[in-house]
């Protein structure tokens, strides 16, 4: 689960990085930013999902088994 509001500003490089790995993790990122503004270039960077921090308990804890089990 990652925040692409990070400290050095640039969640989509990390991404990026994390997707480079040889074994790269599954990135569920949270954001505030609307789904229309980043969801493609952060989908792009390797993120394995998107998911606006206004969803409902339910919707954060579904959409993090998706990505654990390998679905967008």
């Amino acid at each position: 689960l990652m925040d692409l509001e990070i400290r050095s500003g640039d969640g989509e490089a990390a991404i990026r990085a994390m997707a480079a790995l040889p074994h790269p993790p599954r990135i569920l990122v949270l954001s505030c930013h609307p789904e229309s503004e980043r969801l493609v270039p952060t989908l792009r960077a390797g993120a394995s999902g998107y998911l606006s921090k206004g969803a409902v308990e339910a919707e954060l804890i579904d959409a993090l088994r998706a990505v654990a089990a390998g679905d967008p």
